[in-house]
């Protein structure tokens, strides 16, 4: 079949404009598909019928280009004046808007809630000015910079802003004109911004001398001073502060917290031996928390006598144990205190003696736990062990500073035997003795004087696995019934419950079942709640529902919870166990209602 019989002309036409008819069009030489995949050769009339198609083509792709690039123009016009149409229309609707007929007051209430919101958790005053709300108009940017109680709590990152971070600082201390400041200095890069820079990342390459000299470049020490008479809190976190704002002695009459992590030692110049007057003119003060070698603690001059809740994290060797005791021994008006040291001295001493009256919380961690030997509280009822750490065992060994029941029948001889208004302990278990015959009459001889107790938390230290001790309280509870009488919630958020069949010295973190019921039957009267970190016996539930208790575990929340809720779980988890707070617990009709729907 000739290739002529394949081709045929065709004509093409676009109209461009409706009224007048006008457009583009070409006649065009078509080859189907087919003619190309024939095996038959044109012949020389055809070819040259072939080339002048092509030539028109080509013209014909010209004219239409044309066409389409005026067309587009035409478009791109069309666009333009729309969106300036769309910018006119929401510009009236603007003005037309409810909002703008609202008192000056109401409007501004308005700001302040939608900038408020924002934040989370803290806020921070210096990045309000970014806020998309300031960027609407002039006049509500003006209302939200006229509002001072706006700019009254703002954290600055002074190693990562480049010194703009105390432009900042002026800027919210203007601001917020006469109201009570809440500042907060911390090292690194604020969480919202993604971008470290390398003196963050890798500390070491970032100079003290030089946040120095970028806080006298922008007068910061006086600065604050000047606005000291209204600070209401202070927070410096492990940042580099100049050494002239420590030396300064100025009237605190607001400032009621103060954390400080800071080390003399580390700043420029600094003389380590001379007191720290910063704090000592604040007559409202009354929260504390502080993370300071423990050289260094002795030289703060703070209203000791007039704080209610103290938090101490000491670390290093304590030139003068006495005169450390001597500094607690002032706070006579404490309710809560937080004690961790690394270093402590056992041997008791009678003239060592801490008499905190008011006292009613107290949380100990690693050596602090000694402090019960010299503590004579007489009102305390909460008592929070967090347990040793590796460094606990470098000034002796696990047996002769880790005995907690020891420490506790000595706190309760201090405190007047069996008066003690104790109603919650909460203990990491960490090496009680050589023998495990010895761990029932310990738990008995350490808990006896605390009839009073409510709730008890009991969990495993990771330095020290000796799960015997569980096993041992179980027993001492379930055997003793006046030990602990009014005992309603215990807590063993550590510890997995197994069948006896399975119980064996591989798996020391189990025990078995039927000791867990043995003790719920034992004391399913006043008993309420009992939690452990997994229950491999359904058995065990209903044994509980039949008693009234409830039962808690951990394991099943973290096992069907997504990857960004599981992590924040783990971190809740490890605060819950440390503080005996248990925010993420399952209760046995929970657990089956989710077996049930899971089936």
């Amino acid at each position: 079949m000739p290739v002529s019989q394949f081709l045929q002309n065709t004509t093409l036409k676009a109209i461009i404009c409706e009224h007048c008819g006008s457009g583009v069009s070409s006649t065009v030489l078509d080859a189907p598909i087919e003619a190309v995949r024939s095996c038959e050769l044109p012949t020389e009339c055809e070819a040259a019928e072939l080339q002048s198609g092509c030539a028109a083509d080509e013209q014909g792709i010209a004219a239409f280009d044309v066409a389409i690039a005026r067309a587009r123009a035409i478009v791109d016009d069309l666009r333009k004046q729309r969106r300036f149409l769309r910018k006119s229309w929401g510009r009236k609707r603007a003005l037309l808007a409810s909002i703008r007929r609202l008192p000056t007051e109401i409007l501004a209430q308005i700001i302040s809630l939608a900038i408020m919101r924002t934040f989370r958790r803290h806020r921070d005053s210096t990045v309000i000015i970014r806020h998309p709300v300031l960027q609407v108009c002039q006049r509500w940017r003006n209302l939200a910079i006229q509002m001072p109680e706006l700019w009254t709590d703002f954290v600055a990152y002074p190693h990562c802003t480049y010194g703009g971070w105390t432009n900042d600082i002026s800027n919210c201390l203007s601001r917020s004109k006469d109201l009570p400041l809440h500042l907060e200095f911390c090292y690194g890069h604020s969480p919202w911004h993604s971008y470290s820079p390398p003196h963050v990342r890798r500390r070491s390459s970032y100079s003290c001398d030089t946040m120095q000299k970028r806080a006298k470049n922008g007068n910061l020490v006086q600065m604050l001073i000047d606005a000291s008479p209204r600070w209401r809190s202070l927070c410096i976190m492990d940042t580099f502060m100049p050494n002239e704002l420590f030396l300064a002695t100025p009237h605190l009459p607001l400032l009621q917290s103060l954390v400080l992590s800071y080390d003399p030692g580390e700043l420029a110049n600094a003389d380590t031996q001379a007191p720290i007057p910063l704090f000592s003119d604040a007559p409202s003060l009354t929260r504390v928390t502080l993370r300071l070698r423990s050289s260094f603690f002795t030289q703060l001059q703070l209203p000791w006598a007039r704080l209610t809740q103290l938090g101490l994290k000491l670390w290093g060797c304590i030139p003068s144990q006495t005169t450390m005791l001597d500094v607690l021994n002032q706070c006579k008006a404490l309710t809560a205190l937080h004690f961790a040291i690394s270093s402590l001295q056992p041997d008791h001493d009678e003239r060592l003696l801490i008499e905190l009256p008011h006292l009613q919380s107290l949380e100990l961690t690693d050596m602090g736990f000694l402090l019960l030997r010299f503590l004579k509280a007489p009102r305390l009822r909460k008592i929070v062990h967090f347990g040793p750490n590796e460094r606990a065992t470098a000034y002796g060994s696990a047996e002769e500073y880790f005995q907690d029941a020891t420490l506790l029948v000595a706190f309760a001889t201090l405190n007047g035997a069996v008066d003690v208004p104790l109603e919650s302990l909460s203990l990491v278990i960490s090496y009680w003795g050589s023998g495990e015959s010895d761990y029932g009459n310990l738990w008995i001889d350490g808990l006896r004087p605390y009839p009073g107790i409510r709730y008890l938390c009991v969990s495993d230290s990771l330095h020290f696995r000796d799960p015997e001790a569980l096993r041992a309280l179980l027993v001492a509870l379930t055997r003793t019934p006046d030990l602990l009488p009014h005992l309603e919630r215990l807590s063993l958020p550590t510890f997995i419950v197994g069948n006896q069949q399975d119980y064996g010295d591989e798996v020391e973190t189990e025990f078995a079942s039927e000791e867990l019921m043995e003790f719920i039957a034992s004391r399913g009267a006043a008993l309420k709640e009992l939690e452990v970190k997994d229950v491999e016996s359904d058995g065990l539930f209903e044994w509980g529902e039949r008693y009234s208790v409830d039962l808690h575990t951990r394991e099943f929340r973290l096992s069907h919870a997504n990857e960004e809720d599981a992590a924040s779980s783990d971190e809740e988890y490890d605060r819950g166990v440390k503080a005996s707070v248990h925010p993420l617990r399952y209760s046995s009709r929970v657990r089956r209602a989710a077996k049930t729907h899971q089936g």
